[in-house]
């Protein structure tokens, strides 16, 4: 273990500032809306308050309207309510399974697994199961609109998100995972796919359901969680290793490849490039295929073909075929930009709130030297 009090972290933002970054509108009555309704939330079994003093007394400080506003700039103000509240109860779910030894202080009331839902696995959580009513009706209306398959997909990500706090809670004391667990377990307890997932229910973003399994598709997806995952990981060290805290990208690079903390943040930086590097080669791949025939051999900036400006106004053969394609691209187009969004949005966030940096997101952000806190 390196005996130094500080690190340098990389520069997130400069890693994709080319991606767009908006605010969405809505922000404000998200954030305020959101914050009060969880302050005031009880149990409706024994009337208790569902969050502790110290959890209440931070839901500000965390800022997790602004996080949803700027990964969602586009959805309505219903539909950004929703995911603050959901991101919410997602950080705040997580840090109890990081701090915890006790497999019944996940909250989950462990559901057979035969015929349920997703939505029946957030129901058996303290937490999540506040909003699940929400979801329901979402669902409910969306059914005829959205893919068929969302439900299972839901499902899956779901569950694979209990069995990964599970099992940081049944590992938790005196275990480092090894790399490629915890590279596997992060994608999942990071809940990424369920919020996407809830954006796709409110129409924000979609693929179609033939290219859901395309590998470009899954690569951008998966490397998308990777750098939002990541990102956190590297903000969040000197809090976790405060609490003695494995279950973070830093702490097992330092275990596994015997590196000092300025060693192993190096390394993750250096992986979160990769990951920038693989999203932006899987999104030019996949782009390039859902062009025009007499495209498929431009030089132009996928970027630039994204956003419309570049169009061929030659008729195809055939229209009704050519029609088809247009809309599957526009929809693949879309869930891009969604994950570009997310992405911008998440690594300009972390300096936003003060959950890892405290008020000195700022100077972070500028020199990228952080203090380590003291050992609790």
């Amino acid at each position: 273990m390196s005996s130094a009090n500080s690190f340098q972290v990389i520069d997130l933002i400069a890693l994709t500032d080319d991606f767009d970054l908006h605010t969405n509108h809505s922000c404000r009555f998200a954030s305020e809306s959101s914050q009060k309704w969880l302050s005031n939330l009880t149990d409706t079994d024994n009337g208790t308050p569902v969050l502790s003093p110290r959890e209440r007394s931070g839901i500000t400080s965390m800022k997790m309207g602004l996080l949803a506003a700027l990964c969602f700039p586009r959805c309505d103000a219903p539909q950004l309510r929703l995911l603050t509240d959901f991101l919410t109860l997602l950080f705040i779910s997580n840090a109890r399974v990081f701090s915890s030894s006790d497999e019944e202080e996940t909250s989950w009331t462990i559901a057979p697994e035969n015929n349920v839902t997703g939505i029946d696995i957030l129901a058996s959580h303290t937490l999540f199961k506040h909003i699940v009513p929400q979801i329901t009706r979402a669902y409910q209306t969306s059914s005829g609109i959205i893919s068929p398959t969302w439900l299972t997909r839901f499902t899956h990500s779901t569950a694979a998100f209990r069995d990964a706090q599970l099992k940081v809670v049944v590992k938790h004391n005196n275990h480092t995972p090894s790399l490629d667990e915890y590279i596997h377990l992060r994608r999942d307890i990071s809940g990424t796919r369920i919020l996407l997932l809830l954006s796709e229910l409110h129409e924000i973003s979609s693929i179609p359901d033939e290219e859901n399994e395309t590998p470009h598709i899954e690569t951008l997806t998966q490397a998308t969680i990777d750098i939002y995952a990541w990102s956190l990981d590297i903000c969040a060290y000197q809090i976790d290793q405060s609490h003695g805290c494995k279950y973070n990208l830093v702490a097992v690079l330092m275990q596994h490849k015997s590196l000092s903390i300025q060693g192993a943040v190096n390394l993750a930086g250096t992986m979160l490039k990769d990951a920038v590097t693989s999203f932006r080669t899987a999104e030019s791949h996949l782009l390039v295929s859902l062009k025009p025939e007499s495209y498929s051999n431009s030089s132009s900036n996928p970027l630039a073909w994204i956003l419309g400006t570049i169009f061929d106004p030659t008729p195809s053969p055939s229209s009704s075929n050519q029609h088809q394609q247009d809309e599957k691209r526009k929809e693949v187009e879309r869930y891009v930009r969604g994950l570009r969004s997310l992405i911008a949005g998440t690594v300009n966030w972390v300096y936003e709130t003060e959950i890892y940096f405290g008020k000195k997101g700022e100077e972070v952000r500028t020199f990228g030297w952080v203090f380590l806190n003291k050992t609790s």
